[in-house]
């Protein structure tokens, strides 16, 4: 196995290699400083032609201790990063594979970072002086205690890191970045603990983002003194992998401050900063995305609707929630939730422009957005965007009427979510925390007529109004028990559990249909079908055959169970609504005109 010429240079130069093959010319043991931390490993890796000073991920300590990876080993960098570390490109190696053991060193390579800006010494750098380095690299300077601070010195520039190149495994960096949201604090109150905590995001030049946390003491210390809008030197905090269902940044990591933790106010202008980073997905496309995802979006605002108010579950208390309608170019409207604060001030005359930075989809009965703590809202930005969508409205977007809106309650029978019955398999449908809700135009294949097609329940009616339905035990001719509520009956119900076949244009899919909505598809309820069969009527038969081979818009409910340690996805038909082709064809001809307008 040959080394991958060219790599260290690549990585150095911070390009992107693939899976290079390098050689470890040294390995050097950094004492952790303090004693519940893991140690760390200096390492020095060679393509031939360069070497770069690397330090080793602690989760691969275990391959030094066993010498798996030793002096001379040739290993596959699977997963790596070059960060900038006091000034010096530093290689953290996160996930490799050993290739195979070397007798000696390959080549004669040299140093990159002196080679690219400076006097080559011309060799590999000895054991000592490598180790006396990477001392250096992997410490440094105990931090100061950082004090809520209007102003300070700047950072020299070539100290700061970009938010893209941090990593956990770093032991000392400063970020330069503006501030784009921040949250009001928050309490939480669990048996096991309670506190308080605030959250704010920031932006730096290079477009890199990142959610950065205070908890309790560093809550008080510094929710006070960060301002949106600002630019700070952040230096010391504590990195970690980010909860994607909180963090709405492009870090795949999120920050949190500790005591040592330096906040410093830029007092210098920093335009190389832009205000906000946006990712804009057109509405017409937020119908094809799953729920929870997190999009930017900017539209008109056509519609405000009144403020309301919704109940907290674990507090109890009235939240402000107000629900507006937004319009892009694609001649699409979706509906934005607003709630608390934001939601009491929304309410600008006329058609103004807002962007909306890390809103959630929810697909309940269609699409819509909502905000959260930390979604960012821009109400007419001085953005190119903006411009140019305003613009559209005022000549094109005003005639395209209601447009198609794909939130619940407009524009005809396209304005539900649809989806075919191959992208249940897709797009993963049914495998979130919660069920997937989404439409399919379909047409019945097979309704399967032996085994149980419905069974006997019990019409008792419980305190809260609502009918028991379980299952119904005969005891006797004419007689039947609920084990549930301990009753007996002469009269019972017939409840549906039917399996149904169902096709469209990219596949097939078994669907299961119960009390709600199978009497439409047989066109009886289960108690006259369960006198048919009693009657050995043709009817019973006939019934299947007449249900064979029409067309509806169902409303299914997609989830994961397990049957037999197997997960499977379970898709209930929740309603079945026989397809009006007159209307779904006016409704399609007039999405077709709103495109081409």
């Amino acid at each position: 196995m040959s080394l991958t010429e060219g790599a260290i240079k690549a990585m150095y130069e911070g390009q992107d290699v693939s899976n290079p093959v390098v050689q470890i010319i040294d390995i050097k043991k950094i004492a952790a400083q303090q004693a519940d931390n893991p140690d760390r490993y200096r390492l020095v890796i060679s393509d031939g032609k360069h070497y770069q000073q690397a330090i080793l991920a602690t989760q691969l300590n275990q391959l030094v201790h066993t010498e798996m990876l030793k002096n001379n080993s040739l290993v596959r960098l699977t997963e790596s990063l070059c960060n900038t570390v006091h000034g010096r490109r530093v290689v953290i190696l996160i996930a490799l594979d050993i290739v195979s053991q070397a007798d000696a060193r390959i080549g004669s390579p040299v140093n990159a970072e002196q080679t690219l800006t400076g006097p080559t010494d011309g060799g590999a750098p000895a054991a000592v002086a490598a180790a006396a380095s990477a001392s250096t690299m992997a410490t440094s300077a105990r931090p100061t205690m950082g004090a809520p601070a209007a102003s300070g010195a700047p950072v020299p520039e070539a100290h700061i890191t970009r938010i893209a190149d941090l990593h956990p495994y770093q032991q000392r960096w400063t970020i330069k970045a503006r501030v784009t949201n921040k949250s009001d604090i928050r309490t939480w109150k669990k048996p096991s603990s309670e506190g308080k905590l605030f959250s704010f995001e920031v932006l730096d030049a290079a477009g890199g983002e990142i959610k950065i946390a205070a908890f309790n003491d560093q809550c008080d210390k510094w929710q006070p003194v960060i301002q949106q809008g600002s630019v700070y030197y952040i230096t010391g905090g504590s990195l970690k992998m980010a909860d994607k269902r909180w963090s709405r940044t492009n870090s795949p990591y999120e920050m949190t401050l500790r005591a040592e933790s330096e906040v410093i106010l830029c007092t210098a202008p920093a335009t190389e900063i832009k205000a906000q980073h946006y990712n804009f997905v057109k509405i017409s496309a937020i119908a094809e995305l799953p729920k929870d995802t997190n999009v930017d979006v900017i539209g008109v605002v056509t519609k405000i609707h009144p403020l309301g108010s919704v109940t907290s579950k674990t507090r109890g208390t009235q939240i402000p929630k107000r629900d507006i309608e937004i319009m892009d170019d694609t001649a699409h409207l979706v509906q934005v939730t607003l709630w608390g604060n934001r939601a009491e001030a929304f309410n600008y005359p006329g058609a103004p422009v807002v962007a909306f930075k890390g809103v959630r989809i929810s697909d309940y009965n269609g699409k819509s957005l909502s905000t959260g703590a930390s979604s960012g809202i821009s109400v007419s930005p001085d953005i190119p965007e903006a411009a140019q969508l305003k613009g559209w409205y005022e000549t094109a977007g005003a005639a395209a009427g209601q447009g198609v809106n794909i939130s619940a309650g407009g524009g005809g029978s396209f304005s539900k979510v649809y989806k075919t019955f191959s992208q249940i398999d897709t797009q993963n449908l049914g495998h979130g925390e919660k069920p997937d809700w989404f439409w399919v135009r379909g047409t019945i294949s097979y309704i399967r007529s032996d085994g149980t097609l419905y069974y006997p329940a019990c019409p008792n009616e419980k305190p809260d109004g609502r009918t028991c339905n379980r299952k119904v035990v005969e005891i006797g001719t004419g007689r039947w028990q609920c084990e549930s509520c301990s009753k007996e009956f002469t009269s019972i119900n017939y409840r549906y559990v039917l399996s149904v076949s169902a096709a469209d244009h990219t596949g097939s899919f078994w669907l299961s249909a119960f009390d709600d909505s199978a009497p439409t598809l047989l066109g009886k309820t289960a108690a006259e079908m369960a006198a048919l069969k009693e009657a050995d009527d043709p009817a019973y038969q006939h019934a299947f055959e007449e249900a064979t081979f029409k067309a509806y818009n169902f409303r299914l409910r997609a989830k994961v169970e397990t049957y037999r340690d197997e997960d499977r996805v379970r898709c209930t038909v929740m309603r079945a609504v026989p397809i009006d082709f007159v209307a779904d064809s006016e409704a399609l001809l007039t999405r077709i005109e709103q495109y081409a307008a």
